[in-house]
């Protein structure tokens, strides 16, 4: 048998009991326990008890089940300490505990034939540990708890438990008690006989008839019996002091500075059967001077657990049984809540701490201001009550993480409430180049040396699509699809994806990369070597035609960009404005065109006779057009998204068949070999650092291929790598 203790955020602990050996938590009726909250699935997780260890498994629900903060991929063991997380609830297990429904006088009767009473056991001898106690089934409960009316005053808690009946007289039928068992590991207890089933009792009830099977006459229990009552978290505490009520703790029973912990508590200061009401609470007398014994073995580990099921009705003869109970909610039916944000998916005890208190302070603003379902528009309306409200809630956060102070987190959870929350910082950093959103907690930034976690969140998927909303809705956007691709004020390009296309809302910010204008910025940056750079300028000054692939490709076409000759006229073609030649001393003009466009504006700057021609991105039959340029100009310069050179030229290949005016493969690959001086290629290394990987000549193959000679190429060796030229000499540099 094992309890279940269940509580949600801001609420109450419930508990459930069950004898069998699987249990299935879900959103409706047929689940063991019915959780009746919108981010949970109508069958959402089971618990299975097999071979002595509880395992938990998700039902492919959709926010999925999470194991101390971690989602769940498959079954997993669990133990009594680790937090189950289903939707908005914490799910514990606690092994062997159970409803009171017998007092220990019903305990000592058990098993009785005719009604007698059990004879008192002789006291153990030293240094001999009894036999464990026989665990006790109890029935299971349902999370629905009876009303107060239903309730007995000794399950209310508002009245003392009613003094136990005097044990009848000793009967001879009566069973002897099980002799304890000397301390050898390799004596196990006697099996069980057809003795009658004792009723239903509680962990209380148990190690009540276990001290009296021990102790007998003694005067008093082993302290190791008394109640260990767990502390509360830190983040209970701070939603206390934010303005929840506090739920009720458990207290120990009091005990004197004179105790020992080697010495029994004296069984006189128990609550006789006969005390009135008022006297109810045990009080511990003097100790008597301990006596020199041998050292007695140590109890068993479950004399060490928490107790926290409810005590027997009846009258206690321990300190356990002042333990106060948990109290019993109320049948009434529970309002709605609105569904909480998801936890932060994350190891790190200070990011979780930020989290916590940002979505503390956010959530506790909204219930109070009933806008938990307000349009960006309406909580933009009430920025001016949304501030009064958030500074009070932030001051009443504790303890807050590292780094952040109350003024702080009320400028975060202002900025999530009516701005774009992270975003507008990191927008106003100018050397954030890109920013992907891949969920609340998973912000990627990038500042040129490849992408970082960010430390700052949001608080769940809605503020995300707030934010993308208000973005959008600056620049005059529709803010009503799925599928957004926009420009804001600042020149950064916004791309996002919102479900039901996406998983969950998501997002990417790309801004203009001015610093990649000139070669030289590059090779400071060690994205290629000074002998590279200076290659590649005595091949845009000569006008070459060159193809650039990977994902660094467009660094290195705005620094090709930045290489051409003083007054030379540059004609860039591209899907979206990302490349910025504003500050080179040619004359710069800008075409933007997407799809079937792309034909017709690709054909309308080959009759503009540019110096330079730069498109930035192939990727359909446009590459028929792009294949007709490099064959019919100089100073082409194509961007194609490949894994390597060769794969590039074999893209626009595939893609300019596709226009169905092509040749023959053939003939098309000899035109693109003849056609194509340089191949470019940029990737990134294992740290996520950019580094021209390769710089091949692009030649005719005797059999009619197109074949690569490389250059220059980088080897990763020696920490950062390094740069290596071939000593092979192209054919154009005669």
């Amino acid at each position: 048998m094992f309890s279940i203790l269940i509580s949600e955020k801001g609420g109450e602990t419930k508990r459930m009991e069950f004898d069998r050996p699987e249990i299935t938590i879900g959103r409706v009726a047929g689940n063991d326990i019915v959780l009746p909250r919108n981010n949970i699935s109508k069958r959402h997780s089971r618990i299975v008890f097999k071979d002595g260890k509880f395992i938990v498994v998700d039902l492919k629900s959709t926010n999925g089940t999470f194991v101390n903060g971690r989602k769940i991929t498959g079954p997993l063991v669990v133990k009594g300490s680790d937090k189950i997380y289903v939707g908005d609830f914490i799910v514990t297990i606690e092994e062997g505990t159970g409803a009171s429904t017998s007092s220990t006088a019903d305990l000592e009767n058990a098993g009785a034939s005719d009604g007698a009473a059990r004879p008192a056991p002789p006291p153990p001898p030293r240094g001999t540990r009894p036999m464990p106690p026989i665990p006790l089934r109890a029935e299971p409960t349902s999370m629905d708890m009876p009303s107060g009316d239903a309730m007995s005053d000794a399950d209310k808690g508002d009245a003392p438990a009613a003094p136990a009946a005097p044990p009848p007289a000793a009967s001879p039928s009566s069973r002897p008690p099980v002799p304890p068992l000397s301390v050898r590991p390799s004596i196990k207890p006697p099996a069980l006989d057809d003795s009658p089933v004792r009723p239903t009792v509680s962990n209380e009830a148990i190690r009540d008839e276990k001290a009296q099977r021990l102790f007998g006459d003694k005067p008093g229990l082993s302290p190791l019996d008394r109640p260990i009552v767990p502390q509360d978290r830190i983040s209970d505490k701070a939603t206390m002091m934010g303005g929840d009520a506090p739920s009720p703790k458990l207290t120990p029973p009091p005990v004197t500075s004179s105790a020992s912990a080697d010495t029994p508590v004296p069984a006189s200061s128990a609550p006789s059967a006969s005390s009135s009401p008022s006297a109810a609470a045990p009080s511990v007398a003097a100790a008597p001077p301990p006596v020199s014994s041998p050292p007695v073995s140590a109890p068993p580990s479950s004399a060490l657990r928490p107790a926290l099921s409810r005590p027997s009705s009846g009258g206690s003869a321990s300190p356990l049984g002042a333990a106060r109970p948990l109290p019993r909610p109320s049948a009434a039916p529970v309002t709605a809540r609105p569904a909480a944000p998801p936890s932060i998916a994350s190891d790190d005890p200070q990011r979780r701490r930020h989290f916590e208190s940002l979505s503390q302070v956010v959530n506790k603003t909204l219930d109070q201001l009933s806008l938990q379902h307000a349009s960006p528009e309406q909580l933009q309306d009430a920025s001016s009550r949304l501030e009064r409200v958030v500074k009070e809630h932030a001051e009443k956060v504790f303890p807050l993480p590292i780094g952040l102070d109350s003024e702080g987190l009320a400028k975060q959870a202002m900025a999530e409430l009516v701005g774009a929350g992270p975003l507008d910082e990191l927008l106003n950093d100018e050397t954030v180049f890109e920013v992907a959103v891949a969920g609340h907690d998973r912000i990627f930034v990038d500042r040129g040396t490849g992408q970082s976690l960010s430390e700052r969140l949001f608080t769940s998927p809605a503020a995300v699509q707030r934010a993308v909303h208000r973005l959008v809705s600056k620049v005059a956007g529709k803010t009503d699809q799925t599928l957004l691709e926009v420009r804001l004020e600042n020149g950064v390009l916004l791309q996002a994806a919102l479900p039901p296309l996406a998983r969950v809302p998501s997002l990417v910010l790309k801004r203009v990369r001015k610093s990649g204008g000139r070669l030289q910025d590059l090779v400071s940056q060690n994205v290629l070597s000074a002998a590279m750079s200076e290659f590649l300028e005595v091949c845009m000054r000569e006008r070459r035609n060159l193809i650039v692939s990977g994902y660094g490709r467009l660094v290195m076409l705005g620094a090709l960009g930045g290489a051409t000759a003083a007054g030379a006229r540059v004609i860039t073609v591209e899907p979206v404005s990302e490349l910025d030649l504003s500050g080179t001393n040619s004359a710069w003009i800008g075409l933007f065109a997407r799809g079937p466009e792309m034909r017709q504006v690709i054909g309308q700057a080959v009759r503009m006779h540019p110096d330079h021609l730069l498109i930035t991105d192939v990727r359909g039959p446009e590459a028929f057009e792009v294949a007709a340029c490099l064959a019919g100009g100089q100073g082409v310069v194509v961007g194609v998204d490949a894994a390597s050179a060769r794969e590039a030229l074999g893209r626009i290949e595939s893609l300019a068949r596709l226009s169905g005016e092509s040749p023959s493969r053939k003939a098309l690959r000899e035109e693109l070999a003849n056609a194509v001086n340089l191949a470019v290629h940029v990737g990134r290394t294992a740290a996520g650092a950019y580094r021209v990987m390769e710089i091949s000549e692009v030649t005719l193959a005797e059999e009619g291929g197109i074949d690569l000679i490389p250059i220059f190429t980088f080897k990763p060796e020696g920490g950062d790598g390094q740069f290596v030229a071939t000593g092979h000499v192209p054919a154009f540099a005669g």
